[in-house]
């Protein structure tokens, strides 16, 4: 921990976020921005569970994070916004379990 009462260990945003896009473009074929934080992946048709799945587990082993199938909740994964959100907290989780 620091003096701040946070561990040291630092979650990068942009750098997620530069994640979760280059994925999700490799896996939907598709250009994402800024301006796409929002938009339903699934209700767009950019996605569906196989490619959820490809998604999960491609951020799971780029960040070194455990995200076991049940723990899963597809609403959790449904926007560029809430995927980034849900890496960040499980990379939070796991910095704090070191």
């Amino acid at each position: 921990m620091n003096g701040t009462g946070h561990t040291a260990a630092h979650v990068d945003t942009p750098e997620i976020r530069d994640a979760v896009f280059t994925v999700l473009e490799h896996i939907t074929q598709t250009q994402f921005s800024l301006d796409d934080m929002d938009a339903n992946l699934f209700d767009e048709d950019l996605l569906d569970s196989l490619g959820l799945i490809q998604t999960i587990v491609t951020l799971s082993e780029k960040f070194n994070i455990d995200t076991p199938p049940a723990s899963v909740e597809r609403d959790q994964w449904s926007t560029p916004r809430k995927i980034i959100t849900t890496v960040t907290s499980r990379l939070a989780h796991a910095n704090e379990t070191l």
